[in-house]
């Protein structure tokens, strides 16, 4: 048995009321560890990391990574970066959801628009380049829910529902614009997955192909490496990783308990969660044996390169919220290596995206409110 895979995550999303309350009351207590994946060449040639060096890419000379402050009314959730921006979704302080961008060159940040209270939860976001527009899924009223969010204005809309999913905490899309969102339907605890195409069109205004039910559990990951995707299915007792290609579910093999799935390039591909990074291949999502890593629970995993991943995740979950940072490195084929860097203070990590090969961003919140942090990626 391990955590539901939302526990740990501040979502409005259509939980029931007990599980919402266990999530929320778990939060306080997470410290935060950020895990750095690098090629072994550079670890072996860079030797024991020295934090000073890092100080032009957010680290502190005591070793701390230096996070920009959101505010205490915005708690990030779901993050998109590119080299010139990041884009970040998020809830208030009274339910409603915001959208802002954040300057990685200036490290400036700035609210575009604040929604509705209560309104639509956007619990994963995807920007694909040189649209004005991304595509937000989560949920709303119930249901879940695809919809347009403005990197111009931060407006939303319009919101398209896919009938008979309760609602979507992964999407994911290939670079010819042909996505999966990943949710699920049924009733708490015996959820179903559910994993739905969709096509993407200038604008961006999109198609939403039919929904294709999977595993039992929740869909809470997708991968696109190609026009074959990757979809992770989690419940309470296992992970099973889905082949999402042509409209349809194509295969499912069992792995090890898994949150998260990333793709370094269309074979390469990590499923992490707990104790291991598993390698899955991208094209057939058969996964291979793991390398441990040192996380109670991981919150996500990046790949800014062909070479190298991020991965964030906390190293211990406890009433006292003590714990030991870390650094990972895990490449296909390699073991986990792993060493300690640590943020300010406890903080819950929500979601990662990386603006370049050289430079990650983990969003998240703390008692000091919402932040974004950056993480230098060694070469």
């Amino acid at each position: 048995m391990y955590p539901d895979p939302r526990l740990c995550r501040p979502r409005r999303t259509p939980a029931s009321g007990n599980q919402a309350a266990r999530r929320q009351g778990k939060q306080g207590h997470l410290r935060a560890a950020l895990v750095l994946v690098a090629t072994l060449a550079s670890w072996a040639t860079a030797g024991p990391w020295a934090a000073a060096a890092y100080g032009a890419a957010g680290a502190s000379a005591s070793g701390q990574l230096q996070p920009v402050m959101l505010g205490a009314n915005y708690a990030p959730i779901a993050l998109s970066c590119s080299p010139t921006r990041c884009n970040v979704t998020g809830s208030t302080p009274n339910g409603a959801t915001f959208v802002g961008a954040l300057n990685p060159l200036t490290r400036s940040f700035r609210v575009l628009n604040v929604g509705k209270a209560l309104g639509d939860n956007i619990s994963a976001l995807v920007c694909p380049p040189g649209l004005s527009a991304c595509i937000g899924a989560g949920s709303s009223s119930g249901i879940g829910t695809w919809e347009r969010v403005s990197t111009i204005t931060g407006n939303f809309g319009p919101v398209t529902p896919a009938p008979g999913t309760l609602g979507f905490d992964a999407l994911a899309c290939s670079s010819t614009g042909q996505c999966w969102l990943g949710g699920y339907q049924g009733k708490y605890p015996n959820f179903t997955s559910v994993f739905v195409p969709l096509s993407l069109s200038v604008g961006p205004t999109g198609t939403m192909g039919k929904a294709r039910v999977g595993p039992k559990g929740q869909g809470v990951a997708v991968a696109c490496p190609s026009s074959t995707c990757l979809g992770l299915v989690t419940s309470s007792t296992s992970s099973q990783v889905v082949v999402l290609k042509g409209g349809a579910i194509v295969a499912s093999h069992p792995v090890s308990p898994s949150l998260h799935l990333g793709c370094a390039d269309p074979v390469s591909c990590f499923a992490v969660g707990f104790a291991k990074a598993v390698p899955v291949n991208g094209a057939t999502g058969v996964p291979g044996p793991g390398s441990p890593l040192p996380y109670k629970q991981a919150q996500g995993i990046a790949c800014p390169s062909p070479v190298e991943c991020v991965v964030a995740g906390y190293t211990k979950i406890s009433a006292s919220g003590t714990d030991a940072s870390a650094l990972s490195v895990i490449l296909p084929g390699r073991p986990a290596r792993t060493l300690a860097l640590e943020l300010p203070w406890s903080a819950a990590l929500n979601a990662l995206s990386c603006s370049s090969p050289m430079l990650c961003w983990v969003a998240g919140y703390s008692a000091k409110g919402g932040f974004v942090v950056p993480v230098p990626v060694a070469r």
